[in-house]
């Protein structure tokens, strides 16, 4: 899961412990974060259009995607629903 953010952005950093939570719980999870300040090109490439941005990859492809902050259950719930 790749999670792009920005250092400016309120909701972003919020996830950050959520994020952590869930990956705790998600041992098999890898969890990525890409500043979009930082890498425009990325954010250009996967048509990130508001931060936080939650991407769920499976084998190099696109499975899921949440824009908005989340909650560890929405985070949880939505890695279920794409990744079962």
């Amino acid at each position: 899961m790749v999670d792009f953010w920005g250092s400016w952005c309120i909701p972003c950093k919020q996830m950050d412990p959520i994020l952590e939570a869930v990956a705790e719980k998600q041992p098999d999870l890898a969890v990525f974060d890409v500043n979009v300040n930082r890498n425009p090109s990325l954010a250009a490439k996967y048509r990130i259009r508001g931060v936080p941005t939650l991407i769920l990859f499976q084998n190099g492809e696109e499975r899921g995607r949440a824009v908005g902050a989340q909650t560890a259950g929405q985070v949880l719930k939505f890695i279920e629903e794409h990744l079962g």
